[in-house]
């Protein structure tokens, strides 16, 4: 079975551990428990959406991250991509953990944060 798999990232290396903050993604093709394929994304738009869009146009399926905002949580699940959440630390130690089945999603309330104004930057926990 073939995943796509993205990871947010800053310098390539490290899951950010709030997706909005990262500025590209980490992408590795997994078939049959074998990396296949990986290369890291040019910078992302800084448009709302941008991400998603990116992913969606990139056939990525799973996406491995720590936080992430509802609106985004909820356009990728709307594209048909799994989220794992609450992943930090290094990408290629992720990998190996997904590939055997070890990597953990954690809670949504504490990972996936809801924005009531984004001008202040204050934030309420999804419910």
């Amino acid at each position: 079975m073939k995943k796509v798999v993205a990871f947010p990232t800053r310098d390539g290396v490290n899951i950010e551990k709030h997706f909005g903050h990262s500025d590209k993604f980490f992408i590795c093709v997994i078939e049959n428990g074998v990396v296949s394929a990986q290369g890291i994304t040019e910078e992302l738009e800084k448009a709302h959406g941008a991400a998603a869009k990116l992913l969606k146009e990139k056939d990525v399926n799973v996406v491995i991250t720590g936080h992430i905002a509802s609106t985004v949580f909820e356009a990728i699940k709307n594209n048909g991509a799994e989220i794992i959440f609450g992943a930090e630390g290094n990408i290629e130690d992720a990998i190996k953990a997904y590939i055997q089945g070890t990597i953990v999603c954690k809670g949504k309330e504490e990972y996936v944060h809801h924005y009531t104004d984004h001008s202040h930057g204050e934030c309420c926990k999804a419910k």
